[in-house]
């Protein structure tokens, strides 16, 4: 997927701005990323570095950082 595709929901612009994610950090993951798994036809999930993407037919819905691979101080108190 190209990131000039790309669109954002604003619920993805809302989680990305409170865990410090930015817009350049979620093209990378989708463009060198591991297409994870596809939940369902057209939604997708991209994770890089344990960071992960969610896109739904072309819009990202939201962005997260993977608890599980989460090392201790990283990420900062909440988490991110």
């Amino acid at each position: 997927m190209s990131t000039g595709e790309l669109k954002y929901t604003n619920h993805a612009f809302d989680r990305m701005t409170e865990r410090g994610i930015t817009r350049p950090m979620v093209e990378a993951v989708v463009v060198s990323g591991e297409l994870e798994r596809e939940e369902r036809p057209g939604v997708r999930r991209y994770r890089l570095e344990g960071l992960m993407v969610i896109v739904d037919h072309g819009a990202v819905v939201t962005a997260f950082f993977d608890s599980d691979t989460r090392q201790r101080g990283q990420w900062g108190p909440k988490k991110r």
